[in-house]
């Protein structure tokens, strides 16, 4: 997908954003999709998930994550958000969540977290947000030391 610069797989033209929790006997893209509900989201308490918006999106560093029903989960998301210092954190509301892989990880009980820069590109300076915002929700966390420092 990255090298087609396209949201979908060449093989298949599918999503896999869109195609959570995905399938073991489907297209390469579902059953990427199902190794990772089967075998990491188990394994995992939260998720960060690294975006670029794509070629369509010129958009400052941000935090997006969607309403979630269980409060407990919500607060935990917003304050992993936070823990990231990016510039915008989105509460985005999506009509069609079907087969999005925020929505798959919510169901499951874990903190997903989706940074997005937009452009569709990726550069030093973005990666350098990018680094910093990891290890900042890493402190926070506990996993590793330091403190939480601006982006």
């Amino acid at each position: 997908a990255v090298q087609a610069w396209s949201r979908n797989t060449p093989l298949d033209g599918l999503n896999l954003n869109r195609v959570f929790p995905g399938r073991a006997d489907g297209s390469v893209t579902e059953r990427i999709a199902d190794a990772v509900s089967r075998v990491l989201l188990p394994n995992a308490d939260i998720v960060f998930d690294l975006h670029s918006f794509g070629p369509t999106w010129d958009f400052p560093p941000a935090v997006i994550t969607h309403p979630i029903a269980d409060a407990d989960l919500m607060a935990k998301t917003l304050a992993m958000a936070a823990a990231f210092k990016l510039p915008v954190t989105l509460l985005w509301q999506h009509d069609d969540t079907a087969g999005m892989f925020d929505s798959w990880a919510h169901s499951l009980g874990k903190v997903f977290v989706c940074a997005e820069f937009g452009g569709g590109t990726v550069s030093a300076e973005a990666l350098a947000i990018y680094e910093a915002g990891v290890r900042n929700a890493l402190v926070m966390l506990g996993l590793v030391e330091g403190k939480v420092e601006d982006v």
